[in-house]
C-alpha cells in the first residue's frame, strides 16, 4: 500500500500542486459521472450525475483520507434531473491534512432494496493556495517549493544528499530506495495552518514516514542554510528510522526517535547547552523514563524533552559508539521495551544509563560554561598584568639612563 501510495504521489503530485483537483471515475450503471473541485482548507466540492435508467431511491457518499482509518459516511439529497452535490465543510466535517490522499465512493440503494458501489476514485488534497515549484537533483529527493529563490531547491537538495552519509557517521541505514518528496513552506505559520496544527506553533517541520513526505517550513533570510541544514536531516531521519524499523517506528521511545533525529541535524541547535544547563541547575531535567512514549504539551518543556534527547544520545554514542547505537536499534525494533532496550544493547538498566549521563554531561557542561564564563576575565588580566609588567620595565629603563648621566 505505501508502495502505491508514493507511486501516485511521484506521478501526480505536482500537476496537482498549483491547480484544483477534478477527479473523473469510471461509468457504473448507477453513475455517469463524477467529479471533485476544492480551494485548500475551505471546502471541498463533491458532484456526480446518475443515470436516469434506474431508479435510485438513496445515495450515500463516503469518504477516507489515508490520514485516518474513518469512513464518513453522507447521505445525499438527488436533485430532480438525477444530479448529487455534497459540500465537504473541513470546519464541520473535520480537517485534512495537506497533500493526504482522499478515497471516495458512492452507494446506491435502488427501490428494491439491493444496492451497488461505485468504484473506489481518490484525489491527492494539495496545498493550492500557493503555485508550486518541482526540482529533482535524482532519484532519491524531489523538491517542492513557491517562493522566488531560484537557489533554493539546489541548497535544499544539496543538504538532503549529503544528509545520509552524515547521519550513517552515528548509526547504520539502508541506501534510500524510495524517493522522499520535500515540501517547504516559508514560514511555520503556512505550515502549521497545512499540517492542522493549531497551537502548536514550535512545530517547523514535519515528517509523514508512511508517505515518504517532509515538510519544512524555511523562512528567506541570512539564516536560511543553517535552518536548513538542522530542519531537513532531521525529518529525513524519521523516515530512514521508519523504513529500518517497520511496524515497529510507532512503539520507538520517543527520545530515541526523536534524539536519532537530532543526530542529524548538521547544524545542530545552539540553545541546547543553555537549555540543559539552566533545567539542571534548577532541579527541572525531565527523566527519560517520562520521555519513552510522549513529549509535554507546552513549547519550554518540549524544547527541554528535545535538547535532552539530542544530549543523551550523543553520549550514548560517544560511550558506545555506532556499534552500540545499532544494537539499542535492533533491540527496539525486536520489540523490546523502552527501559529494557538498554539493557539488552548495553547490559545497563535505563535508569542508571541516565544517572551516569547526568554525571558525565553535566560535569562537561558546567566545565565549558565555566571555561567561557572566565575566559574574558583572563584576558582581561592578562592585558592588565602585561602593561603593568611593561610601565615597570620602562620605568626602570629610564632610571638606569637617569644614573648614568
Amino acid at each position: 500500500m505505501r508502495k502505491f501510495v508514493i507511486l501516485l504521489l511521484s506521478i501526480f503530485i505536482f500537476s496537482f500542486l498549483s491547480q484544483t483537483l477534478p477527479a473523473f471515475a469510471r461509468q457504473e450503471s448507477f453513475l455517469i459521472s463524477s467529479t471533485v473541485d476544492y480551494e485548500f482548507g475551505k471546502i471541498i466540492q463533491f458532484e456526480a450525475e446518475l443515470s436516469s435508467t434506474q431508479k435510485v431511491d438513496q445515495i450515500q457518499l463516503v469518504i477516507r483520507s489515508d490520514q485516518s482509518a474513518i469512513e464518513n459516511i453522507f447521505s445525499l439529497e438527488i436533485s430532480p434531473d438525477n444530479l448529487l452535490t455534497f459540500i465537504y465543510d473541513p470546519e464541520i466535517h473535520g480537517n485534512i491534512r495537506a497533500f493526504s490522499f482522499v478515497d471516495y465512493y458512492y452507494i446506491a440503494t435502488f427501490e428494491d432494496g439491493s444496492t451497488s458501489q461505485s468504484p473506489l476514485q481518490n484525489f491527492l488534497y494539495a496545498d493550492n493556495r500557493f503555485e508550486w515549484k518541482r526540482s529533482t537533483l535524482n532519484e532519491n529527493f524531489t523538491v517542492y517549493w513557491f517562493t522566488d529563490n531560484e537557489s533554493f531547491a539546489n541548497k535544499a537538495l544539496a543538504i538532503a544528499d549529503k544528509s545520509i552519509d552524515h547521519l550513517n557517521q552515528f548509526i547504520s541505514f539502508p541506501q534510500l530506495e524510495e524517493s522522499i518528496s520535500i515540501i517547504s513552506y516559508s514560514n511555520p505559520a503556512d505550515l502549521q495552518s497545512a499540517l492542522m496544527l493549531s497551537g502548536q506553533t514550535w512545530v517547523a517541520g514535519h515528517a509523514d514516514p508512511q508517505s515518504s513526505l517532509v515538510f519544512l517550513s524555511i523562512e528567506q533570510n541570512q539564516q536560511l542554510e543553517e535552518e536548513m541544514g538542522r530542519q531537513l536531516p532531521h525529518e529525513i531521519a524519521h523516515i530512514n528510522l521508519y523504513r529500518s524499523t517497520g511496524s515497529s517506528y510507532s512503539s520507538l521511545p520517543i527520545w530515541f526517535n526523536e534524539g536519532i533525529a537530532s543526530l542529524a541535524e548538521m547544524t545542530p541547535n545552539p540553545n541546547y547547552q543553555n537549555l540543559l544547563l539552566s533545567a539542571y541547575d534548577n532541579d527541572q531535567l525531565i527523566s527519560m523514563s517520562n520521555l519513552c512514549e510522549i513529549f509535554p504539551a507546552n513549547s519550554s518543556s518540549i524544547a527541554l524533552a528535545y535538547a535532552q534527547s539530542d544530549s543523551f544520545l550523543r553520549y550514548l554514542h560517544r560511550e558506545y559508539g555506532k556499534a552500540g547505537l545499532n544494537r539499542l536499534l535492533q533491540a527496539y525494533k525486536e520489540g523490546d521495551s523502552c527501559a529494557f532496550g538498554t539493557v539488552t544493547a548495553f547490559s545497563i538498566s535505563l535508569e542508571n544509563l541516565e544517572e551516569q549521563w547526568r554525571k558525565s554531561i553535566f560535569q562537561d557542561v558546567k566545565n565549558e560554561t565555566n571555561s567561557s564564563e572566565v575566559l574574558p576575565f583572563l584576558y582581561i588580566f592578562g592585558f592588565i598584568s602585561v602593561s603593568i609588567f611593561a610601565i615597570i620595565l620602562s620605568t626602570l629603563f629610564k632610571y638606569r639612563n637617569s644614573k648614568r648621566e
